[in-house]
């Protein structure tokens, strides 16, 4: 259940930078004020497969993976990382057109992608983003949802992946 919303737009989001019924950031901005929080990138009901595809989706990034903090050397399969979780604490960094994502390796059932609002300022910065849910819901063929932090049920922005389309949900 999303709650109480408001649907402002609906727009297509494709590989090319040309998107008719483009999402604006004017109408969106809300969902990225600066409140102390993070937002959360989920894809839900995932498999091991599933995270594979992510680490291929990403790789056309510059990627860095953490090891309790520290930088490892080299991007490990997400098998190997899941396998030590419950002896280390590991993150992949993630950065597009200067915007940082942080992907967390809680569960494999579920990825959970961190985004800092401070770092969205501008329709440019919103592209970015809309980018990186568009590739990950086409890579996996799944929903993707940006939310508040730590919560499934307030969506802000949602990408079907069978219409290639994001909607935005405006409180």
């Amino acid at each position: 259940m999303l709650g109480k919303h408001k649907l402002l737009r609906f727009c297509p989001v494709k590989e090319t930078r040309e998107r008719r019924g483009h999402m604006k950031w004017s109408d969106c901005k809300d969902a990225f004020r600066a409140d102390g929080s993070l937002r959360d990138i989920y894809v839900r009901n995932t498999t091991e497969d599933d995270w594979n595809r992510l680490f291929a989706a990403f790789s056309k990034y510059e990627m860095t993976l953490f090891c309790d903090g520290d930088p490892s050397p080299e991007i490990e399969v997400p098998a190997a990382i899941f396998e030590r979780c419950n002896e280390h604490h590991y993150r992949l960094e993630m950065l597009a057109k200067g915007i940082t994502f942080q992907c967390h390796f809680f569960t494999v059932d579920e990825i959970e992608i961190d985004v800092d609002p401070k770092e969205i300022k501008s329709q440019q910065d919103l592209d970015v983003v809309l980018d990186v849910m568009g590739a990950i819901g086409r890579a996996l063929a799944k929903p993707v949802i940006l939310t508040e932090e730590a919560t499934q049920n307030y969506v802000w922005i949602a990408f079907d992946p069978a219409t290639s389309a994001c909607k935005y949900f405006a409180y």
